[in-house]
């Protein structure tokens, strides 16, 4: 706006940046005004995390992997804002994000917090004065911690010290307090302690099935609320084949129809077929191989490698191709069963062609 940024913001050329920060509610008089991003811990290794999410996080360039980095930690920052507004059967909740165990709360991943000296990320867009007020609060919270530091490091002294002070000059003890004082300005210099390397190992999964009652008092796998996954194929294809360790829900391959509620088993038979379809032109295609339940990476790798306009058209009717992997499992359980359909009506007519006597029973199935 004119000559708003030669005026306002001289010492950073960061215009754009200042609006965008504006726009996102900050307050510029507060030092909330210098805001970071959400972003992974110190503390915790988010690798293990982004390659259960992403099976291609380490084919993609170093740039994109860190746009993966930051877009995942506001996704898991913003959870519960998520679920909010989001229903419970929501496509985005078949995600491995919320089908596998981490066994570390979402909150303790991530963190957003006020920019300060030594972050590796910069803050864009901040004016003089929230730098200077960043810096004033800065000193005053050290300011406020200084006298329990220094009545800390005066105890240790003074009992290692202790036999020395009954026959010390009160110039020697006031050297000693003087050293300690010394010392805990020196550790408020700047001499932090540096991140963690890394998070633990993540245990291998266990998995305890628990048991539902349905409304025919039968035993089953799935809680009563339970529905099938919608959205995109590879969210299906996972968990067809793999454990919903966060839920602790079996492979849906082995769930059975009467463990559902009957308004969803024809549904149930409806996504099996097309995964088993999809299995059979695997196999035909010689890509095959038994997938991991506890490795969602595996059952996508097998998937990537199908020719999927074998099974159901890759092109639309005006010769547009389709991402056959970004369409939901149902549309293509809808194009499998129109395939079949023609497929049997074309061998009905060509039974009908070949002029079969039907009374005698030949030819008839």
């Amino acid at each position: 706006m004119g000559n708003v940024s030669s005026i306002y913001i001289q010492y950073q050329a960061a215009g754009d940046q200042h609006v965008g920060r504006t726009v996102c509610g900050l307050n510029p008089a507060d030092t909330t005004f210098a805001t970071l991003p959400p972003t992974f811990r110190p503390d915790y290794n988010p690798v293990p995390l982004l390659t259960t999410l992403f099976s291609n996080y380490w084919r993609v360039s170093a740039e994109l992997r860190k746009v993966v980095t930051m877009t995942t930690a506001s996704v898991l920052y913003n959870e519960e804002w998520i679920r909010t507004q989001l229903p419970p059967d929501h496509p985005f909740f078949s995600t491995a994000l919320y089908t596998t165990d981490f066994h570390i709360p979402f909150s303790e991943m991530v963190e957003c917090h006020t920019w300060k000296p030594g972050d590796v990320m910069k803050a864009t867009g901040i004016p003089p004065h929230v730098s200077l007020l960043l810096n004033m609060s800065e000193l005053l919270k050290r300011m406020n911690t200084l006298p329990d530091q220094i009545r800390q490091t005066l105890n240790q002294n003074l009992q290692q010290h202790q036999p020395f002070f009954r026959s010390a000059s009160s110039d020697q003890v006031k050297a000693i307090m003087v050293e300690a004082f010394r010392e805990v300005m020196a550790k408020n210099r700047g001499d932090d302690d540096g991140n963690a390397a890394g998070a633990a190992p993540v245990a291998a999964p266990v998995h305890y099935p628990p048991l539902f009652l349905t409304k025919k008092n039968k035993l089953s796998r799935l809680p009563p609320d339970f529905k099938l996954p919608r959205g995109p194929l590879p969210h299906a294809w996972a968990r067809y084949f793999c454990w919903d360790t966060k839920n602790h829900l079996p492979p849906l391959r082995s769930v059975k129809g009467c463990e559902l509620d009957r308004k969803y088993a024809g549904r149930l038979s409806k996504y099996s077929k097309l995964m088993e379809a999809i299995v059979n032109e695997a196999k035909k295609q010689g890509v095959w191989a038994e997938p991991d339940e506890n490795d969602r990476n595996s059952a996508m790798a097998i998937l990537q490698r199908i020719d999927l306009s074998k099974l159901v058209p890759g092109t639309t009717k005006s010769k547009r191709e389709r991402r056959l992997c970004q369409l939901s499992w149902t549309t293509l359980a809808r194009d499998l069963y129109k395939r079949d359909y023609h497929r049997k009506q074309h061998h009905a007519e060509n039974r009908d062609n070949s002029g079969s006597d039907m009374s005698d029973g030949v030819g008839d199935y």
